[in-house]
């Protein structure tokens, strides 16, 4: 369980770092700031990060509010709606209020 922390539950690439192979799960998350999600901070991001969120239910402020990033790319913007996060294949069998 997640709550109120800066944020939701989120990875970042940066030019010393690279993220991949992380499974987030199952969690309850609340928070009225921020994303959860992934993003590529500085240099080349890899092309398939394997980055799964599976099955979390997240509390935020609003249900139409963009409160999920994903940016794989360079490019491109970073947060989401819902409807756009699961589009991307992220938590299809989890909710929003």
């Amino acid at each position: 369980m997640v709550i109120n922390n800066e944020g939701g539950i989120g990875g970042q690439q940066s030019d010393r770092l690279t993220t991949r192979n992380h499974y987030v799960h199952d969690n309850q998350i609340t928070y009225t700031v921020g994303w959860s999600g992934f993003r590529c901070n500085a240099g080349t991001c890899v092309d398939n990060p394997n980055i799964r969120f599976e099955n979390n239910d997240y509390h935020v402020p609003t249900v139409t509010g963009t409160w999920w990033g994903w940016r794989p790319l360079l490019s491109g913007t970073l947060l989401k709606t819902w409807s756009q996060w699961q589009a991307l294949g992220f938590d299809l069998a989890g909710s929003v209020d």
